[in-house]
């Protein structure tokens, strides 16, 4: 019966959580999404982006999603990166939908923790941010965050952590105590 509540629970957090744009405070906080928040981010352009690794990354040059300063990544290149090794994974989801499920060896920061815990992102290596909204409205406003404190190479994964699972992806689990 537990289970039932918490599975439940994780899914209301999902849904709101896809739906929220962030409260504004300054500059310390990303703004409010934009009017095409909920429509899915285009990624039919493409350009040839220079990632730090020194590998070509494909970024959606024409993006309708939110926060268009935060170049999306497709899971194909972040895959990439991934098997490479030049990329951290930021899992912005809640603790228990981290603990649920996640791509494997990333590090959870969920969006309203930011910037109480921005000093576990690595400078100076590739970011790639995700969520579990199609449009990449979480991790678009993480990526939005990251740049203004001075992070340059912030994506925001292309279809989220569903994509990247339905692609086969690793995942992996919270260990059970």
């Amino acid at each position: 019966m537990k289970l039932r509540y918490l599975v439940l629970f994780a899914i209301a957090a999902l849904a709101i959580g896809c739906g929220q744009s962030p409260a504004g405070n300054g500059n310390n906080s990303a703004p409010a999404a934009n009017a095409n928040a909920n429509k899915p981010a285009v990624n039919n352009t493409t350009a040839q982006t220079p990632a730090a690794s020194g590998s070509n990354t494909t970024a959606a040059t024409e993006n309708k999603g939110p926060y268009p300063d935060v170049p999306r990544i497709t899971v194909a290149d972040a895959k990439k990166d991934f098997d490479a090794g030049t990329a951290v994974f930021i899992d912005t989801h809640s603790k228990v939908m981290f603990d649920n499920e996640h791509i494997k060896g990333a590090i959870n920061i969920p969006f309203n923790e930011m910037e109480s815990h921005i000093d576990l992102v690595p400078k100076g290596k590739k970011i790639i941010a995700y969520c579990s909204c199609p449009a990449e409205n979480t991790s678009a406003a993480v990526g939005h965050f990251l740049l203004e404190k001075g992070f340059s190479n912030v994506y925001a994964l292309v279809g989220g952590n569903n994509a990247w699972k339905t692609a086969g992806h690793p995942m992996e689990k919270k260990a059970a105590k």
